[in-house]
């Protein structure tokens, strides 16, 4: 256990770590270049490879902060500078499974209260004589997904 704890915060792990991302989003921008900005986040941004990553890159700069005492007066400087890479993930992290893309046309002088998301949503409404059943749900067309209901 010891020893994998080692391997997850060293200096190298953390190399590689970043690394991983840099060639990942890379070939995003390929994938999205030849397909389409939703197979992109399919395959890369939306997998939970990606988000692993992440989470591990978290742990070892935590770990960073713990092995070489980041938190003596003398090293303030490599703590803030870990500190804020995790600010910074876990922000999107939070901004991933809470918020949502969308936009807002506001003409000057005026208001709105409508949304435009940039999930795309399947809405279906069917009505009997008393009973209305209603679907909404994400629906994705991309060259990726089955695109099937």
């Amino acid at each position: 256990m010891k020893r994998l704890l080692n391997i997850l915060i060293s200096s190298v792990t953390t190399i590689f770590l970043l690394l991983i991302l840099m060639f990942a989003m890379g070939a995003a921008t390929f994938i999205e270049e030849k397909y389409d900005t939703i197979t992109a986040q399919h395959v890369v941004y939306h997998a939970l490879w990606f988000e692993m990553i992440f989470f591990l890159l978290i742990l070892n700069l935590f770990g960073h902060i713990i092995k070489f005492k980041m938190y003596r007066r003398n090293k303030w400087t490599g703590l803030l500078f870990h500190i804020a890479f995790m600010v910074i993930i876990i922000g999107a992290g939070i901004t991933r499974y809470l918020g949502f893309e969308g936009s807002m046309h506001i003409r000057e002088g005026q208001e709105t209260n409508l949304i435009y998301s940039q999930e795309p949503y399947l809405n279906i409404s069917i009505s009997d004589h008393d009973q209305k059943v209603i679907c909404d749900r994400p629906f994705s067309i991309s060259s990726f997904t089955g695109n099937s209901l």
